[in-house]
């Protein structure tokens, strides 16, 4: 059945408190039901493992994919446990029965063990980087049932990106493309206030 509510509105209808218990917890920034979010904190309170909780939900519980955004393309895969650990410590129900989850071809997907065999499912969460991103790439990621774009660590203090805000909307324009129930999620620590994206 086609879901037409917003991102934000299924994650609140599926999202349960008890997932965020000794983390930060969106819940509260979901209910402005806003297009973009900007979720800042300082340091360690879990704000990209709460995250990557909305994004394993989003896919187990509703068949709805995500994309990872960040700077540079070696910083992504350090993200690879936190699926690993949300998934094996029980965070969300696996009503999808995976056996773990691993990164591969640039994406996040689910397997399971068969037979001595590893079968891998359809990528549930894609990775874009903007330090990389090219002209050639502009307009072929197209990621069907896209519901959450996570901008992990919006804001820096080792220097931004030439022409930075421009690349950010090129990403989003090229990300969201048809998904116009999506939302944009900047999730940084408070490690500065001087960034392109309160300039504009």
């Amino acid at each position: 059945m086609n879901d037409n509510r917003y991102a934000q509105e299924i994650l609140l209808d599926i999202l349960e408190d008890k997932w965020f218990v000794g983390y930060y917890s969106p819940k509260n920034i979901l209910k402005n039901n806003t297009p973009y979010m900007l979720t800042m904190g300082g340091r360690n309170i879990g704000k990209t493992f709460s995250y990557i909780i909305c994004i394993i939900a989003l896919w187990q519980l509703a068949d709805k994919r995500s994309c990872i955004m960040r700077r540079y393309d070696g910083s992504v895969k350090k993200l690879d446990t936190m699926f690993s650990k949300v998934l094996s410590m029980g965070y969300v129900p696996n009503k999808k029965g995976y056996d773990g989850i691993t990164f591969r071809k640039r994406a996040w997907c689910g397997f399971w063990k068969e037979g001595g065999k590893t079968l891998y499912d359809t990528p549930f969460c894609y990775t874009y980087a903007m330090g990389s991103a090219t002209e050639l790439q502009k307009g072929t990621l197209d990621i069907e049932d896209l519901m959450l774009v996570l901008f992990d660590e919006a804001l820096t203090n080792e220097g931004y990106l030439p022409d930075e805000f421009i690349k950010f909307t090129n990403a989003i324009s090229t990300i969201v493309r048809n998904n116009s129930k999506a939302c944009v999620v900047l999730c940084a620590n408070t490690v500065s206030w001087v960034a392109p994206y309160f300039r504009e």
